[in-house]
C-alpha cells in the first residue's frame, strides 16, 4: 500500500504523516495536531482532543503504528510530526 511512498518528492515529516494516517485512520489534521503526551506507546492508543465539533475519542494504534512511533521517538521533540518552520505538523 505505501511502496510509492519512500521514493516520493514529500518531505519526511509528509510521509510519516501520510504513513500514520492511513495506519489510524485518523483525519490529516488531528494527526498534525498530535503531541507525544497523546500517545500512549504501551496502551497502544491516541487520544485525540475535543475540538469544536467533535467530541474526545481515543484510537487504538496497530502494532506497525507503535514500532514506527518508538523510532519517531528519538528523533523529535514535542510534536511527532514538526514542521522545519514552526516544530509543530506541516501537514
Amino acid at each position: 500500500m505505501l511502496k510509492w511512498l519512500p521514493g516520493s518528492d514529500y518531505t519526511a515529516t509528509l510521509k510519516n504523516v501520510l504513513r500514520f494516517t492511513l495506519w489510524t485512520g485518523c483525519r490529516t489534521g488531528k494527526v498534525c495536531n498530535a503531541a507525544w503526551k497523546d500517545i500512549d506507546l504501551k496502551k497502544r492508543i491516541f487520544h485525540i482532543r475535543e475540538s469544536k465539533t467533535e467530541v474526545e475519542r481515543y484510537v487504538q494504534l496497530p502494532r506497525q503504528a507503535v514500532e514506527f512511533l518508538k523510532t519517531l521517538r528519538l528523533t523529535t521533540g514535542d510534536y511527532p510530526f514538526p514542521s522545519q518552520k514552526t516544530r509543530l505538523c506541516s501537514g
